[in-house]
């Protein structure tokens, strides 16, 4: 088992580990996956946008104090990326009654050396992504968050939400976003018996009895074969 230290911080109280995590956004999505971000090349870091100064940032480091792990949860509230995707949703009243109490998770890299790395914790292990998403959801509840949303692309991500509990919202509509193959999730904190109905109807009529497994491997795809237009608005930031 590797070990790991983690901290959670507002991005105005911890510049310095701040730059760290933008740095390794640069070396994942930029350099690994030669996409085209707002960066400065010569730092290597991505350049903050205004959801990095409304959000908490939670990262993983290992006993060098590198950091190798790391994810956005918006403050709960705020704006959040690609809201239009949900606004169907938000519209509902059941919905619309926790507005103030959503938090989005954006943001989500794991340095490539660490990927297949586990993190254990009592009698059971976890992924390094799995562990930073759960410290991530956690702060958020601490900062008043009910409902956490996220849209994903790829069939990893899917299970790894899953695996937190998160619910299957629908897919994308193409009108709103148009790329093939997103997918919105919704993960359910202490909230009304009307908005559990609701998601949960949302989510039988989206698999259509398929089941989760099936659904993700038809309309999802491996996250090596993503479009990098489709991770990078609908993913990640």
């Amino acid at each position: 088992m590797d070990s790991f230290w983690f901290n959670s911080f507002f991005t105005i109280e911890k510049p310095l580990l701040f730059r760290a995590y933008s740095r390794l956004l640069y070396d994942v999505f930029v350099g690994e996956q030669g996409w085209d971000l707002p960066a400065d090349h010569l730092a290597g870091e991505l350049l903050p946008s205004y959801y990095d100064t409304k959000a908490i940032v939670s990262v993983a480091r290992n006993h060098w104090g590198t950091v190798v792990g790391g994810v956005r949860c918006s403050l709960p509230g705020e704006a959040i990326p690609h809201e239009h995707l949900f606004t169907s949703h938000l519209l509902h009243p059941a919905f619309n009654r926790y507005r103030k109490s959503l938090s989005s998770l954006n943001a989500l890299a794991v340095a490539k050396p660490y990927r297949q790395s586990k993190f254990k914790y009592g009698n059971k292990s976890f992924s390094l992504a799995k562990y930073v998403l759960d410290e991530s959801m956690q702060r958020g509840l601490d900062a008043g968050a009910k409902v956490f949303v996220a849209t994903t692309g790829a069939i990893e991500a899917a299970k790894l939400l899953r695996s937190l509990d998160f619910f299957v919202l629908d897919g994308v509509d193409y009108q709103l976003e148009p790329f093939s193959g997103l997918m919105n999730m919704v993960y359910l904190g202490d909230v009304s018996s009307e908005l559990i109905e609701y998601v949960k109807g949302r989510e039988q009529k989206t698999l259509n009895e398929l089941g989760f497994d099936t659904y993700i491997q038809m309309h999802l795809k491996s996250l090596q074969n993503l479009p990098q237009n489709q991770v990078y608005r609908s993913q990640y930031f």
